[in-house]
């Protein structure tokens, strides 16, 4: 029985994928992220740029697995964290950022939509965490009265230095064919720690 999948990424190399998120991985709501370039129309000026949302998603999820290893958080509190780092892009419109200066709903608010909707099953199912949980994590509008402290994490998933940036800023410049980014993601992991305020704070090094 298979407990576990390895995604090859161009990023960030070998991505474990375990068994309990591959119905998330698999959802159509996911899926769709194929179909939607990670710059929008920015591959009109750098041909290279043809990376998506679904392969962010994925390195978003993966660096969210290091920052949580890194700051120790218990196994419940990382798959929400992990969840909502795989999960935070689901409510993308087409042409990523391109359309946000139209009169649209924000995609963090159709992304928690869907997590408590098309994802609560799966969730509980699959994570044993609570739906609600991950859907504030993503959309801090979500009225979560549970016993996990959610604030701490959508700091840690929307902060200065988060998994999202982290993995797009590279990404980004891979693709791009430019010389930016986060040159030593590793040692920036090494020497994280927890910040009550900040969701994540770095070392003076």
């Amino acid at each position: 029985m298979v407990d576990h999948k390895i995604i090859r990424d161009s990023v960030h190399g070998s991505i474990r994928v375990d068994e309990e998120f591959l119905p998330l991985v698999e959802a159509p709501e996911l899926q769709r992220l194929h179909s939607i370039h990670q710059l929008g129309l920015a591959y009109l000026v750098y041909p290279g740029a043809n990376h998506t949302r679904f392969e962010h998603s994925l390195g978003t999820f993966a660096v969210a697995r290091r920052i949580c290893d890194s700051l120790g958080l218990e196994r419940e509190e990382a798959r929400q964290v992990m969840a909502a780092a795989l999960l935070h892009d689901i409510g993308h419109y087409p042409f990523a950022h391109s359309l946000k200066d139209l009169a649209v709903e924000a995609h963090e608010a159709l992304a928690s939509r869907q997590i408590l909707s098309e994802f609560a099953r799966p969730i509980r199912q699959h994570l044993r965490v609570e739906p609600e949980a991950v859907a504030a994590i993503i959309d801090h509008r979500v009225d979560y009265r549970g016993p996990v402290d959610v604030r701490f994490f959508w700091n840690l998933l929307s902060g200065v230095l988060d998994p999202d940036k982290l993995d797009y800023l590279n990404r980004d410049a891979f693709f791009c064919g430019v010389p930016y980014g986060v040159q030593d993601v590793d040692f920036i992991l090494e020497e994280v720690s927890p910040d009550p305020a900040r969701g994540v704070a770095i070392s003076r090094k």
